[in-house]
């Protein structure tokens, strides 16, 4: 066995590294340790960072470092494509036969801005009128009844010390190009170092589900459009940790009775592009909800076919968590 710690949490493996190397997240992979080769075979497997607070020996420490630095400098033996450095955050790009981009579980960190933006799904019948005063982070009725807020009471009850600022800026109805428009004062403006979006299926159900593409916003700009948006996020916030979600349908309500194929599921793909082509988490909210439907009738999990129910709304939350934080 490589001389390295292990540890179990919440039934999965898990190995210490220096509190000031960076977390990992990868799939299905070989490392090479100490001129062993030890297979990771689990569908998700984290390196995750040790807080200082913790105990742990300096030796085990500097085992564990070695690791780190060991697995980046053998990458390349074991089908490890890329390493890739930015803003202070490492992941890899790891080929497969689809050549999937698998990308970095996030952590937490003290202080964080966490930050939810998108439409309806999002909003959640937030309150957004507060008078003279700015929207306060972490309020009750700011965060929304669904998903969103769902996440945000999950960790400010999982992080206490650790003086979490969580907004949910989702507006019902908005699609790519309105959320464009306010992007300034409901993102840049309030600097988040974690920045979720979940963004893209108005754009479908007021144009081409309709039949008034005129309403809607076509696949060709909404990926021009989310792309530029980003790209502008990042100039102006580069530490900014990226998740981006995919948009969803379930078949039911509206979606039985309009037209929302194919054109929902080109824009589906477009976004899972751009989440690797950038470097972010993607959730792939759309799996979740076609395992959802095995479960019980799609309309349970989504009434109209667009906008989950509470029960949809929690399992996001915990999707969401899983995906983004590797828990």
């Amino acid at each position: 066995m490589p001389r390295i710690q292990r540890r179990r949490a919440r039934g999965e493996r898990r190995l210490v590294v220096n509190p000031d190397y960076p977390v990992h997240r990868c799939e299905w992979f070989f490392f090479q340790v100490w001129n062993e080769k030890v297979l990771i075979s689990r569908s998700s497997f984290y390196v995750q960072r040790l807080n200082r607070s913790r105990s742990v020996g300096d030796k085990n420490q500097e085992r564990a470092s070695s690791f780190a630095l060991r697995a980046t400098v053998d990458k390349s033996a074991f089908g490890i494509s890329t390493k890739n450095q930015e803003r202070g955050t490492t992941f890899f790009t790891m080929q497969n036969g689809a050549n999937v981009a698998f990308l970095l579980a996030m952590t937490i960190n003290n202080s964080d801005t966490i930050l939810f933006q998108g439409d309806s799904i999002t909003d959640a019948g937030r309150r957004r009128d507060f008078g003279n005063d700015s929207i306060p982070a972490n309020a009750i009725d700011a965060l929304g009844w669904g998903y969103a807020g769902d996440i945000a009471r999950a960790l400010l009850a999982d992080f206490p010390r650790h003086a979490l600022q969580i907004h949910n800026r989702g507006i019902s109805g908005n699609r790519v190009t309105d959320v464009r428009d306010r992007w300034q004062t409901d993102c840049l403006d309030l600097k988040p170092d974690i920045l979720s979006v979940l963004i893209g299926v108005n754009d479908t159900w007021h144009g081409a589900a309709k039949g008034t593409p005129e309403n809607g916003v076509g696949v060709d700009a909404f990926d021009r459009i989310y792309r530029q948006l980003l790209a502008d996020t990042r100039a102006a916030l580069p530490d900014v940790r990226l998740v981006i979600c995919e948009p969803f349908t379930t078949e039911a309500g509206a979606v039985l009775e309009l037209n929302f194929h194919p054109d929902i599921d080109e824009r589906r793909a477009c976004i899972k592009s751009i989440a690797q082509d950038i470097g972010a988490i993607f959730v792939p909210f759309q799996n979740l909800f076609d395992r959802l439907s095995d479960t019980a009738t799609p309309a349970y999990w989504a009434p109209d076919g667009v906008h989950p129910s509470p029960a949809g709304h929690l399992m996001m939350s915990r999707f969401w968590v899983e995906k983004v934080f590797g828990e």
